[in-house]
C-alpha cells in the first residue's frame, strides 16, 4: 500500500489543539511599533490565526498581546502566526488578549 502524503494544514498534523478564546479581541503590534486591533480566530500553545484588515508581510516579527510571534501564512481573513516560544496553557489567553 502506498503512503499517503501528509498535509500540514490538516488537524491531525497540528502540534497543539486549537481553541477559540473567550475574548477574541487582541492587539497586534507590528515591526514598526504600530498597534492594530485584531480578532483571534483560533489559538494554540504554538501560534494563532488572526483576522485583521491589513495583513503584515510574511516572515515579519509581531507581538500578539505580549507574545512575540512571526507571520507564517496568509489567510483569507488575516494571517497565521507562529509564537517564538511555546506558551504556558495556564496563561495563554491572558497573554494574547485584551484585558
Amino acid at each position: 500500500m502506498a503512503c499517503q502524503p501528509r498535509h500540514p494544514h490538516l488537524p491531525e498534523d497540528r502540534r497543539h489543539d486549537r481553541i477559540v478564546p473567550r475574548n477574541p479581541i487582541a492587539v497586534l503590534t507590528l515591526e514598526d511599533g504600530q498597534r492594530v486591533t485584531c480578532r483571534i480566530m483560533d489559538l494554540s500553545l504554538s501560534g494563532a490565526a488572526v483576522a485583521l484588515e491589513h495583513k503584515p508581510p510574511l516572515k515579519s516579527m509581531v507581538r500578539l498581546g505580549c507574545v512575540p510571534a512571526r507571520v507564517v501564512r496568509n489567510l483569507e481573513e488575516g494571517v497565521a502566526l507562529e509564537f517564538l516560544h511555546q506558551q504556558d496553557p495556564d496563561s495563554l489567553e491572558e497573554s494574547v488578549t485584551m484585558r
